[in-house]
């Protein structure tokens, strides 16, 4: 198979973290070496809205375990990014909101997984690494620019 590399209408004009917690909890080893948070209580939200002012979009993504951490996870983080984008002329205006929702969650989660990765290297405990996610529009759910 092969896959073609095509630049994307989303561009990235400035990212950043504006929050980062990450603390250690007592813990006993029960947990795999290889801590990928799958399936332990982990929240992501985020939210994308249009800028007037600067004519572009403001994204910000959390992710949380905390302050209630599932037995067996040695840390405890909430992480904040936030993310400026513009998208390209090509995508129709109607479809901006959902794509820029998508596809810059995607971009924002990369660099809060990252942050959470590097925090924990130099833990006492063995290093976190996030699942992968993939955002969708619920089909009973219209995208706006407020959600």
């Amino acid at each position: 198979m092969v896959l073609n590399a095509n630049r994307s209408p989303l561009i990235l004009k400035g990212r950043f973290i504006t929050e980062l917690s990450v603390v250690a909890v007592p813990y006993d080893g029960s947990a795999p070496s290889d801590l990928t948070y799958s399936n332990t209580g982990i929240s992501v939200e985020h939210h994308f809205s249009w800028n007037e002012k600067f004519s572009n979009w403001n994204g910000h993504i959390t992710a949380i375990c905390w302050p209630e951490v599932p037995e067996g996870i040695p840390y405890r983080f909430r992480v904040k990014a936030f993310g400026v984008f513009e998208v390209g002329e090509e995508i129709a205006e109607a479809e901006r909101i959902k794509f820029v929702s998508i596809n810059g969650g995607s971009v924002l989660l990369g660099m809060v997984r990252d942050a959470i990765r590097n925090a924990t290297l130099e833990g006492p405990y063995p290093h976190v690494d996030l699942p992968l996610f993939f955002f969708s529009i619920a089909d009973d759910q219209s995208p706006s620019e407020d959600s």
